[in-house]
C-alpha cells in the first residue's frame, strides 16, 4: 500500500525507499541455517515466526516433516523486522 500511495502521489524516491525496505524484509527467507533447514522450511519457518514476533500467530511450529526455527534463526527474523520497523519497541 505505501508502494501505491507513493507511486499514484508521483513520489517515486519514496515509491523506492518504500520497496528497498521490501527487499531487505524479504531477506528472511534465508534465516534457515543451511543443512538444517531446506528452502521451504526456512522460508515458511521465517512467515511464520515473523507472524508469531509481530502477535498474529502464537507459535511458529511448523508443519512435519519440517522443522520449526531454532534461537538464532528466530533472532535473525527479528532483526529484519526491527530493521523494517515491524516490531514494537519493547520486543
Amino acid at each position: 500500500m505505501r508502494i501505491h500511495d507513493a507511486a499514484r502521489a508521483g513520489d517515486w524516491e519514496k515509491a523506492r525507499r518504500e520497496q528497498e525496505r521490501l527487499y531487505q524484509l524479504f531477506s528472511i527467507i534465508d534465516a534457515g541455517t543451511p543443512g538444517r533447514l531446506g528452502p521451504t522450511a526456512s522460508a515458511l519457518g521465517a512467515f511464520k515466526t515473523a507472524l508469531m514476533l509481530r502477535g498474529v500467530i502464537s507459535t511458529n511450529v511448523v508443519g512435519r516433516p519440517m522443522t520449526r526455527l531454532n534461537d538464532i534463526e528466530v533472532e535473525r527474523v527479528r532483526r529484519a523486522l526491527d530493521a523494517a520497523g515491524l516490531l514494537a519497541r519493547s520486543q
